[in-house]
């Protein structure tokens, strides 16, 4: 006699990109990772899992928890001298963010 088979039930990921501005970097701006709160907020409103913003333009690499809105903004950039001056970021819901420390 067999055991019957243990299904696991799947839950979908929400995935999106949001072709936005708000995240460029201004030399005028005294903190511009706050402005990454915004966007969270949007994504919470919208239930999305992971998203991909376009123009991140913060400086190196790094990580932010907006713990307000549940999201972990990751984002990777090449140095000002570079002649690109655009980075890739994705803000992930911190139940999926936890999973990957």
């Amino acid at each position: 006699m067999t055991s019957p088979k243990r299904v696991e039930k799947r839950i979908p990921l929400k995935v999106a990109c949001w072709n936005i501005c708000t995240l460029q970097d201004s030399n005028k701006s005294e903190c511009p990772q706050r402005k990454s709160a915004l966007v969270a907020l949007g994504l919470a409103r919208l239930d999305v899992d992971i998203a991909a913003p376009s123009e991140v333009r913060l400086e190196s690499q790094g990580s932010l928890i907006e713990r307000g809105a549940d999201y972990t903004l990751y984002w990777s950039r090449k140095g000002t001298e570079e002649h690109r001056q655009s980075g890739v970021a994705f803000m992930v819901k911190q139940s999926l963010a936890k999973k990957l420390d």
